[in-house]
């Protein structure tokens, strides 16, 4: 597997919670949970309660999925990780941290975060994911 594709999954996994919890929020929102159940009269032949049952559920249901995706996403973030740490280059290294982690930090900041010109960051960074490629192609 190539580097890229980790990432790639990496944040394919990170939209997927993200999403998990838009939809985790929303139902909560929409269906709103009742503080109580109020027995005001004998049970009837029809289950009264069937659609709060049926969000809990779902509920329940994204809150597992959510969790299998934040297990995932730790592994994925270990197997990056390991990859950028077989790097020898202490620079190389921190900037592709910085930009594979934090995906809204441009050029700019890393070259102010390493204290080297931006094109050196971009050829350090390149350079970098092509050296990863070849050790994990060897492994």
């Amino acid at each position: 597997m190539r580097f890229e594709d980790l990432v790639k999954n990496y944040e394919d996994t990170k939209f997927q919670i993200r999403r998990c919890e838009l939809k985790i929020n929303e139902m909560r929102q929409l269906y709103g949970f009742p503080q109580a159940i109020k027995y005001d009269s004998q049970p009837t032949g029809r289950n009264t309660n069937s659609s709060v049952e049926c969000t809990l559920i779902r509920l329940d249901e994204l809150l597992q999925e959510k969790g299998m995706f934040e297990q995932n996403l730790e592994s994925l973030r270990a197997k990056i990780q390991g990859a950028i740490d077989r790097l020898d280059n202490y620079s190389m290294r921190e900037i592709i941290e910085l930009k594979t982690f934090n995906t809204n930090c441009g050029w700019k900041f890393i070259s102010n975060k390493v204290y080297l010109s931006g094109g050196r960051c971009r050829h350090l960074y390149y350079e970098g994911i092509s050296e990863i490629n070849r050790k994990l192609h060897n492994l």
